[in-house]
């Protein structure tokens, strides 16, 4: 009898769940709607070439993660 009532709680609990799980999605959608969300995230596909100063910033920052990953590995 107690496993039956535990059941029966599970299920509604479970339903509750999906229902409110429905309800947020929605909810959500119409937040992105508004927003001008289309479904994808907008990508250009102009590619600006680097400059020094980017690549020196690039090394720079390869070296410091380096350094901060080494001493913990060894």
């Amino acid at each position: 009898m107690r496993i039956l009532f535990n059941l029966k709680n599970a299920a509604g609990a479970l339903g509750v769940m999906t229902i409110q799980a429905f309800d947020m999605s929605e909810r959500l959608y119409r937040i992105y709607a508004i927003r001008g969300y289309k479904g994808k995230i907008p990508i250009t596909r102009e590619w600006w070439p680097l400059r020094l100063v980017d690549g020196l910033l690039i090394l720079f920052s390869l070296i410091v993660l380096t350094g901060v990953l080494i001493p913990w590995s060894i």
